[in-house]
């Protein structure tokens, strides 16, 4: 049985379906996590990013 590994895009996604996640947690998954979020956006994925203190921000998954 072949297992597939999950790309950092779906990793992201998964975890904001978990719920808000701030850069913090997000650059956990991968360094380029920005990059990913853009991609998610373009998939149509509406992603809301908030303020949290300098440095951190918060991304939430506008459920459908």
């Amino acid at each position: 049985m072949e297992t597939k590994t999950m790309t950092q895009k779906e990793r992201i996604l998964s975890r904001l379906e978990d719920g808000s996640a701030t850069s913090v947690d997000l650059n956990s998954i991968c360094y380029r996590y920005g990059a990913r979020i853009a991609d998610l956006r373009k998939e149509g994925y509406e992603i809301y990013t908030s303020y949290v203190k300098p440095g951190v921000f918060k991304y939430e998954l506008e459920t459908r």
